[in-house]
């Protein structure tokens, strides 16, 4: 591709982006566009899924929502640019400039490869190994299992990210913001850790021997079973590795973090407390019939959780653990389990469809608001009879599942993993149900 049919393609997809009834999306998947300088472009939602972008020059650009899935950004500038919400799995930022650059909510985990008659080639790392990221915005990013060995996030804004089985050996981490994040089994032998924001996070497993935690803030910070030998600059003892924010008050405070949180929703926000338990341990309770619209329960671990006949409407449960959970007649609509994981979960007549939304006189706009399960893990799950009308299916993985008799209607499917599903008289969107 020639650099003015690059500039054709990007022009008709910013008409694309102001209306979808013209222009075209911009797709440069599995092309070679090396060495390219984009100046400032505009590529919101484009499709790079395999390119190879290797020292291009994206710096100052609007990259949200982008699907750059496997892509590879080696080498490339992205100073100051917008990758929010960026479904970036599998993609590589070795020795990438990104200061200043956005990733809130962008989505860096593991990706699988998959042949052309759709089978599992294979799983492939996020690399981001020596990436220049100090200053970037990673709130709430996911990056499980991605390899920052010997990268610097200096400044960087990682609070509640999901940084889970990261390889971070050598970091420089400097004055990152790193509060509520979630480090379980991380790697972060020699990192240099100075002067961080570490209240609340989680580096329970983890591999912490040589890091320098000088000035560190460790309020509520939890080292269960994680390697310190040669930590510098804090004094850590062997109670610390037991906990030393304790779960069992964080249980304990369940009951009443509920009733703040249905004053709130009661109130519409005026009164009361959100509940917020953003990757906290909150495995094998009871939330049976309670009240969760709009809580915050991202990067979570809830296997074998109750939600029978709980109301979740607006909830945020991207990237939370829910293996074996129980949300049968669960009101889900609206919901947010992007990324999550609901191995043999059962959904028995859960409502997981799109809500209608109202202006703040209560007045209906005419938009509805999807739920979003893209990306999510419902193998061997139960969703039999279950209400999923215009749910965002993009990615997820079914295989297995009981979706006998499920309402399908206007949901999106592109690229969802349907094999071996049971779906005896499941309601099918229309790209299926050919």
């Amino acid at each position: 591709m020639t650099p003015q049919e690059l500039v054709a393609a990007i022009y008709t997809h910013i008409k694309w982006l102001k209306d979808r009834s013209h222009g075209k999306r911009l797709d440069m998947s599995m092309r070679d566009l090396s060495g390219y300088s984009f100046s400032s472009p505009n590529l919101r939602s484009a499709k790079f899924v395999g390119t190879i972008i290797e020292g291009c020059d994206l710096a100052n650009g609007n990259l949200r929502d982008l699907d750059g899935f496997g892509a590879s950004f080696a080498h490339a500038d992205l100073t100051d640019s917008d990758l929010s919400n960026a479904d970036l799995r599998g993609a590589k930022f070795h020795n990438a400039i990104m200061h200043g650059t956005k990733l809130r909510n962008a989505d860096l985990r593991r990706g699988t490869l998959l042949s052309a008659d759709g089978d599992r080639v294979k799983s492939v790392t996020s690399d981001l190994k020596k990436a220049a990221l100090d200053g970037a915005d990673m709130r709430d990013i996911d990056l499980t299992g991605a390899t920052l060995a010997g990268a610097s996030l200096r400044g960087a804004d990682c609070s509640g990210a999901l940084l889970n089985d990261c390889d971070l050996a050598d970091a420089n981490l400097t004055g990152a913001n790193l509060g509520s994040a979630s480090l379980r089994g991380s790697n972060l032998s020699g990192a240099d850790l100075k002067d961080c924001n570490l209240a609340g996070a989680n580096f329970s497993g983890a591999n912490l021997e040589g890091a320098d935690l000088t000035g560190a803030t460790l309020k509520g910070v939890q080292l269960k079973g994680a390697a310190i030998d040669g930590v510098v600059g804090a004094e850590l003892s062997a109670s610390d590795l037991l906990i030393v924010r304790d779960n069992d008050s964080i249980r304990a405070s369940v009951p009443e973090a509920l009733r703040e949180h249905e004053v709130w929703i009661e109130s519409g926000g005026a009164g009361g407390q959100r509940f917020d338990a953003q990757n906290a341990n909150l495995s094998n309770m009871d939330f049976s019939n309670k009240k969760l619209d709009g809580a915050n329960l991202r990067g979570a671990n809830l296997t074998g959780a109750n939600f029978t006949q709980a109301r979740l409407i607006f909830a945020d449960l991207s990237s939370a653990d829910l293996t074996s959970a129980l949300l049968v007649n669960a009101r889900l609509d609206g919901v947010n389990l992007r990324g999550a994981t609901l191995l043999n979960a059962d959904l028995l007549r859960a409502k997981i469809s799109a809500v209608a939304l109202s202006d703040e006189r209560g007045e209906p706009t005419g938009q509805i608001w999807s739920a979003n399960l893209s990306s999510a893990i419902l193998d061997g799950a139960r969703l039999s009879c279950a209400k999923c009308n215009d749910a965002n299916l993009i990615g997820a993985s079914f295989k297995g599942a009981d979706l006998q008799n499920t309402d399908l209607t206007g949901a999106r499917v592109t690229d969802a993993e349907l094999s071996d599903a049971i779906m005896t008289g499941a309601i099918l969107p229309d790209s299926i149900a050919a």
